[in-house]
């Protein structure tokens, strides 16, 4: 039996699973965070409990996105990011852009160009159907509940699928008139809507549910049985990226290490639109200690999410390793020690 010693800054969670190729573990999750201000600063504090489950707002999964994606999973492959909050504009406009550009010490990039719109809605006109000038607004949450999505105004089990939680979809078949239907607020850069019967897509930067494809796709085969067993429920190999929460453009080959630098625009308050806030993170090292009566074992923990809260202006890492062959250990003591300064500093500023 493996117990877990607490740490005052850093939480820590010890989880029964399995690895991708169905080995049993104990695997490790810990996570750090930081709070920002609209210069880049940032500020450790005392890290945020881990997510157990996809957290719904008003916990109601069939009509809402998570607002915080599950953090306690077995694995993953290389590492992703998600943010989750609103887009701020320092005046109200009817639109404005929104920007994500992670750049990892590795040479690795990811980004992503959205934009936030006011409420909108179809109207018709001489030259057909257009939609109407948005309203000005300077906050708008910009989860899927505001992409392309959603349901038939008059037939609920006409979903489409890949965001059954958004706006603008008009249905398959037996299509209602469009006048005054909504418009999405979030849509991407180089994708924007133009016809009522344009098949939109879903676009976001946060995490998306395990019962919305591409995430259940990779459990569709599960062995319900042998999951009541105690036994690996995996009948085949899952792919390595199966608990990945965050869309694939969001995901990065190699975990978080080193310097990241991410550029936020559009995403920040109190910051104008065009104005781009850099945040300089410098990714602690963690390191496992695993202690017996007679041994003890030091490992690297990998850092494999990034998650950006823009509402609480805060940033996450998650790290995760797992051990395998802990049915070895009759007695064993599990410790997280921060070998970076930044991860836990004297006069840790408690949020």
């Amino acid at each position: 039996m493996i117990e877990l010693v607490p740490h005052e800054e850093i939480a820590t969670a010890l989880l029964p699973g399995w690895t991708a190729t169905g080995e049993a573990a104990e695997v490790l999750v810990a996570k750090v965070s930081f709070s920002f201000n609209a210069d880049g600063e940032l500020t450790p504090i005392v890290a945020d409990p881990i997510v157990m489950a996809d957290d719904y707002p008003n916990d109601d999964p069939e009509n809402e996105a998570p607002a915080a994606g599950i953090e306690a999973v077995p694995f993953k492959q290389g590492a992703e990011w998600w943010l989750v909050g609103s887009a701020y504009s320092d005046e109200p406009r009817p639109f404005f852009p929104v920007q994500v550009r992670l750049t990892t010490s590795g040479g690795e990039h990811s980004q992503k160009h959205l934009v936030v719109y006011g409420k909108r809605h179809w109207q018709k006109t001489w030259r057909g159907w257009v939609a109407s000038p948005p309203e000005p607004i300077t906050q708008q949450p910009i989860g899927y509940e505001v992409s392309y999505g959603g349901r038939h105004p008059d037939i609920d089990t006409d979903t489409f699928v890949p965001n059954p939680v958004g706006l603008g979809y008009l249905g398959q078949r037996k299509r209602p008139s469009p006048e005054q239907q909504p418009l999405p607020h979030l849509e991407a850069l180089d994708r924007l809507m133009a016809r009522p019967i344009q098949r939109g897509e879903r676009v976001g930067m946060g995490p998306i549910p395990s019962h919305w494809p591409p995430r259940a796709d990779a459990f569709s085969n599960l062995d319900v049985d042998a999951l009541m067993r105690g036994d690996c429920p995996y009948p085949d190999p899952l792919p390595a990226t199966a608990y990945h929460s965050a869309s694939a453009d969001q995901w990065l080959k190699q975990p978080l290490s080193g310097d990241i630098m991410v550029e936020l625009k559009g995403l920040v308050p109190g910051v104008s639109v065009g104005q781009i806030v850099t945040l300089p993170i410098k990714t602690p090292v963690l390191n496992a200690v695993l202690r017996t009566r007679t041994t003890r074992t030091v490992s690297d923990l990998q850092a494999d999410t990034l998650i950006i809260d823009t509402q609480q202006s805060r940033v996450h890492l998650v790290y995760r390793q797992a051990f395998t062959d802990t049915h070895r250990r009759a007695q064993a003591e599990l410790e997280v020690v921060a070998l970076d300064a930044m991860a836990v500093p004297e006069g840790t500023q408690h949020g």
